[in-house]
């Protein structure tokens, strides 16, 4: 049984998962759908591919996150979660509320965005 601090957070992240999975899907038919069209002219055709390379990159986007997704709830099991990767320090409750599935800290973050940022 989980401490009721992370049961909160699991299933948060599991409701996260379960929306992701349904954007995911719904993206995939889309794609689907403007792939098996009837033959179009040249200009329309051009309008389809961007259509589909941005639905593409937001497909992306989606797994990835759903992969972190499937990450955090491994680190729950095994009783890491919540623990910074990058230094080892305690996660706040209001980043882990924030982005549930994160695996670092603000501090760490940080610097990962301002490389060179020092303590």
């Amino acid at each position: 049984m989980l401490p009721e601090r992370l049961q909160k957070f699991e299933e948060l992240i599991l409701k996260g998962r379960e929306s992701l999975l349904r954007s995911v899907l719904k993206i995939d038919s889309e794609i689907h759908a403007l792939v098996d069209e009837k033959p179009m002219e040249f200009n329309e055709r051009a309008v389809e591919e961007a259509a589909i390379q941005t639905l593409a990159g937001l497909d992306y986007r989606r797994r990835k996150e759903l992969s972190e997704i499937e990450q955090a709830l491994a680190r729950i099991s095994i009783g890491t979660y919540g623990i910074c990767v990058g230094c080892g320090n305690d996660i706040s409750e209001d980043r882990l509320m924030a982005l549930p599935y994160t695996k670092i800290c603000k501090f760490c973050a940080r610097k990962d965005s301002h490389p060179g940022l020092e303590a």
